[in-house]
């Protein structure tokens, strides 16, 4: 079955170790870049995970502690402000070959392993893809598609069209196994902890500023005394 929910097991990140941020596969709106697929619908793996604004940025990203350290401080965070609710997700690995250019007009080609976490809009367009090469007898692993991504702000960073090419041998790649997944969305209660402290200060310094605009539209001239 085709990106059923198969869970990752994933160990906890060793207390105070560096993270390991597997590059993941974005486009810009209006975006587009040619993949290879690493692996096949069949084995990808699912996963919950937290993407919390953090200093004005989504860069960041934690797997949910649920389960592992209930309760998950991020899922907390979620339930109390409505927001960063985890997102329930599906990893692939994909060999990013799109060529750009340079500001001397020299292409380049990224040739990139890259780790493609794909929620429901991505994955159920990519589902059909996959199912349409499935008739013909043919799996994911080694199709080469075109994604792009629409022009709206609300697609999604990995592409909302997949357009297949063609199969390619991965023996002429250089390493065509998949990324390690354990390792790179290990658990890392250390890292929530510091994401809910981060999103806690920003929740406090907004109250602040609320409280001081109220203050300041309730104060008038004419309550000054001469």
């Amino acid at each position: 079955m085709f990106l059923e929910e198969t869970g990752l097991d994933v160990p906890e990140k060793e207390s105070g170790a560096k993270s390991k941020e597997g590059r993941r596969f974005y486009l810009p709106n209006n975006g587009e870049s040619e993949i290879i697929f690493l692996t096949d619908a069949d084995k990808a793996k699912s996963f919950w995970e937290h993407k919390p604004k953090i200093n004005g940025s989504f860069k960041q990203s934690f797997t949910c502690l649920r389960g592992v350290h209930d309760p998950c401080p991020l899922c907390e965070y979620a339930n109390e402000h409505r927001k960063f609710w985890a997102s329930f997700c599906t990893i692939m690995t994909v060999q990013n070959i799109s060529v750009w250019s340079d500001k001397d007009g020299k292409e380049h080609t990224n040739n990139s392993k890259e780790l493609l976490v794909l929620k429901k809009k991505s994955r159920n367009i990519l589902a059909m893809s996959a199912k349409t090469l499935a008739k013909h007898g043919k799996g994911l692993r080694g199709a080469k598609f075109c994604v792009q991504r629409s022009g709206d702000e609300f697609s999604p960073g990995t592409g909302d069209v997949f357009t297949y090419i063609e199969h390619v041998d991965l023996s002429t790649l250089e390493d065509p196994s998949e990324l390690n997944y354990a390792e790179l969305l290990a658990h890392d209660p250390e890292g929530v902890a510091r994401a809910v402290d981060a999103l806690n200060g920003v929740e406090e310094a907004t109250k602040a500023a609320e409280t001081y605009k109220v203050e300041e539209a309730e104060y008038s001239v004419d309550d000054v005394p001469f």
